[in-house]
């Protein structure tokens, strides 16, 4: 696809008042009691699911903002039109997928049934939906192979914590000294099905390792800062696991998500 910029060189949307910062933050020492405040303090989980999943909803229209700007353009070639509009209506297609979760977890008192899913596939559509956000823009996204991997899981819940850590794994490689890499692959860890993500962005400053996370603090509402981060830690404790920073530093960031395969919470 060609380069796509404005008329004046540079899109008009304002990124910054509609992006979620994607700053990442240690989660090592991240209790899952925690998560069961921020629930208490929400009223329910399904409020906390709600709030957590609008983050994913925005990131969505942001998608369709930035492609209907150019679309509108009469400069965009028509093969390119055609790329475009079909990332709108993959956007659109996630965006309502989300919203019919948090609809169905808000009106019903029972559990979301969780089914055996592909990873493989749920990566393949992950790493699709991430490719035409403005984070992900100039960034190499690569799926190592990996082996087949099947386990019971909600899939709008599952893909909701992986798209937001290659999210913010993009937004680091953007700030790469070269050209900006995402990795990404999948592995059976025993009883745990462990995602890696690595990005050759800057690293996590030591400040921000313990320092940055606080889930729903003011600078979340104020540019978002960490959410991303805070949606796939908490799935990832939901999901009996865990979220890591492997390694961390310019050139070699690595984050282990790692899920209980046969764990049901949802």
């Amino acid at each position: 696809m060609h380069q796509l910029t404005s008329v004046n060189g540079k899109s008009s949307l304002d990124t910054m008042n509609i992006l979620t910062s994607a700053n990442v933050s240690r989660l090592e020492g991240m209790q899952h009691t925690r998560c069961s405040m921020n629930a208490t303090r929400y009223g329910s989980s399904a409020t906390l699911i709600a709030s957590l999943l609008s983050h994913d909803i925005r990131h969505h229209l942001t998608v369709v903002y930035c492609n209907a700007e150019f679309l509108s353009e009469p400069e965009t070639l028509e093969e390119d039109r055609k790329q475009l509009f079909e990332e709108v209506k993959l956007a659109i297609a996630d965006a309502t997928r989300v919203l019919d979760f948090i609809l169905f977890h808000a009106k019903s008192d029972l559990s979301v049934q969780n089914t055996v899913e592909s990873f493989n596939d749920l990566i393949e559509r992950t790493v699709s939906a991430i490719r035409p956000h403005p984070h992900a823009e100039g960034v190499t996204i690569t799926i190592c192979e990996s082996p087949s991997v099947y386990a019971r899981f909600n899939q709008t819940i599952v893909s909701s914590a992986v798209y937001n850590l290659m999210l913010n794994a993009c937004f680091a490689a953007q700030r790469a000294s070269g050209p900006g890499k995402v990795e990404i692959s999948f592995h059976d860890e025993h009883q745990f099905v462990c995602i890696v993500v690595k990005d050759n962005g800057p690293g996590v400053p030591a400040g921000m390792l313990q320092d940055l996370f606080q889930p729903f603090g003011k600078s979340d509402k104020q540019d978002g800062t960490g959410l991303g981060i805070t949606i796939a830690s908490y799935v990832a404790h939901e999901y009996g696991g865990s979220l890591r920073i492997e390694s961390s530093s310019p050139g070699c960031t690595i984050f282990a998500l790692r899920l209980l395969k046969r764990f049901s919470q949802f």
